[in-house]
């Protein structure tokens, strides 16, 4: 089990001076002792533990004694209670200056409401502002917000049963264990995409076990050439079904043939995924497997960026369970958690600069699949809230199946477990509140984000809730409690769980974000 670190080279800055830090560039220590900094992706330390509230700060000042914090979104700055649980909005502090860190609001947009496709629809994963994070549009120029579940091959319901069980379901992800020819898996595929269900297909062969968990090593020789094969055929068969999309290799393993830890080697062979995918002419859809631990910042740690900056069409898969916040029952730590690894895997960019979009395309309410974690409500909840939010683009829970019985949505007996009928309310609530249009901004089908079409005088967009309402200081409880997704920051919780991770990864076989 690997631990990631921030390397910072910190400064020791006199409070007194009222000397100004911005996102690591250093730390202020004040007349107690205890020191301070802005991490790098500019949320609040003290003495190397997270501030409530302290997300989405672009400086950090300390005068008599009081920590002050700058909202990155240009709200001003704020005053830190004595006791560290609340920001109150204060006039800038002397000696204070405005930093350049700053996220802008993303602003609305106006667009044609045409297909974004032509005469050929097709999904597109596209921005809403230059250097913005990607949005999903459907073949009709709509937003495409994956409510989904789980589907293990061997055990497909029908998609009557699927809306029957869960009414809304618009989104499977289907793990394959054995290479089935396309041929095999048509009928199956087809009879979801006919009602109106994206069908992700990903293979969940790992050689040890199939478990995921990142067991095993990163492919190569022949391993790799049979997946890539296949990969490549059912990419072929299906390029002509835009609601068919593919997934990378599920929670792959780091672990080179050397038995080294080689993030790098793991990102070149989802490139060789992804190329074997379009090198079939498909430009569907692409996800693509982010690994993380106990610490939000470790989610993609080490791997590279270059070797996704030229894809398109592709959205992060990040996988959330209980053991990844120390099975912390605070709904709100575990939604603070999952925004700062969103925040974490944003800052991949795809081709033409667009930050890479995530699905939470794994989750439930059991690390092992055995026992119900303590904290396994809690995590539905956050991811739930995290989709209906806009922090993330979709959800597939896993998985339609009794389970053991955790991580089943189903009984025994075949009905709806209180675990599936928390996700069946939750698909139809999302289901309930979806827009009815979006910005048209063209179908990359060519590898390279096509020009807007012109604009008309309609907007068609608002900024997503997470862009509208950043991770920032607040100014009361009421709002802290209201948006405790963005304002909390793990509560105060070591954010790397080195112990606990281990001991997780030793016993239940879990690997990174599972």
């Amino acid at each position: 089990m690997k631990r990631a670190w921030v390397v910072t080279t910190f400064l020791s800055i006199s409070s007194a001076a009222n000397a100004q830090v911005t996102p690591g560039s250093g730390s202020i220590t004040d007349a107690s002792g205890n020191v301070w900094l802005i991490t790098p992706s500019g949320s609040i330390q003290e003495n190397g533990q997270w501030t409530p509230g302290g997300g989405g700060t672009s400086g950090l000042l300390v005068a008599d004694s009081v920590v002050y914090g700058e909202d990155s979104s240009g709200r001003g700055w704020f005053a830190l209670s004595p006791d560290d649980q609340e920001w109150t909005s204060t006039p800038a502090p002397a000696g204070a200056s405005k930093t350049p860190f700053s996220v802008p609001a993303r602003p609305a947009i106006t667009a044609s409401a045409a297909s974004p496709c032509g005469s050929q629809p097709a999904f597109g994963v596209l921005p809403t502002s230059d250097g913005g994070t990607g949005q999903i549009f459907d073949m009709q120029g709509r937003p495409f917000l994956a409510k989904g579940v789980g589907v293990m091959e061997g055990q497909e319901p029908s998609a009557a049963t699927l809306q029957s069980h869960i009414p809304g379901i618009n989104f499977v992800r289907y793990a394959i264990y054995d290479y089935a020819s396309p041929q095999a898996l048509s009928a199956y595929v087809t009879s979801l995409t006919s009602a109106g269900i994206v069908v992700e297909l990903e293979d969940h062969n790992n050689n040890a076990g199939n478990a995921g968990g990142s067991a095993g090593t990163i492919f190569t020789g022949q391993t790799l050439a049979t997946e890539l094969d296949w990969y490549s055929a059912i990419g072929a068969y299906f390029k002509s079904n835009s609601s068919v999309w593919f997934g990378t290799n599920n929670e792959p393993s780091e672990v080179n043939a050397n038995g080294q830890t080689d993030p790098s080697a793991l990102s070149a062979w989802q490139q060789q995924t992804y190329q074997a995918v379009r090198g079939a002419g498909n430009d569907n859809p692409i996800l693509l497997e982010l690994n993380g631990w106990a610490d939000p910042a470790s989610f993609g740690q080490g791997y590279s960026a270059a070797d996704y900056t030229a894809m398109y069409n592709i959205i992060w898969d990040l996988h959330f369970y209980g053991w990844l916040t120390n099975f912390n029952t605070d709904v709100g730590a575990n939604e603070s958690f999952l925004q700062a690894a969103v925040k974490q895997a944003e800052q991949f960019t795809s081709s033409g600069g667009m930050k890479i979009p995530v699905i939470i395309g794994e989750y439930g309410n059991s690390t092992t699949g055995l026992s119900i974690d303590p904290n396994g409500t809690q995590v539905v909840q956050a991811v739930q809230r995290a989709a209906l939010s806009g922090t993330i683009l979709g959800t597939a829970a896993w998985a339609y199946s009794a389970g053991n019985p955790g991580d089943g949505l189903l009984t025994q007996g075949g009905v709806l477990s209180s675990y599936g009928q928390q996700v069946a309310n939750y698909v139809a609530q999302a289901a309930a509140a979806a827009p009815a249009s979006l910005p048209a901004a063209g179908c990359p089908t060519t590898g390279v984000t096509p020009t807007p079409p012109a604009k008309t005088a309609v907007t068609l967009n608002q900024p997503r809730v997470s862009d509208a309402v950043p991770s920032a200081p607040v100014a009361n409880p009421a709002v802290a409690a209201s948006n405790a997704a963005a304002q909390a920051d793990i509560n105060r919780a070591d954010a790397i769980i080195a112990h606990a991770t281990a001991a997780l990864q030793g016993s239940t076989g879990r690997g990174p974000a599972q």
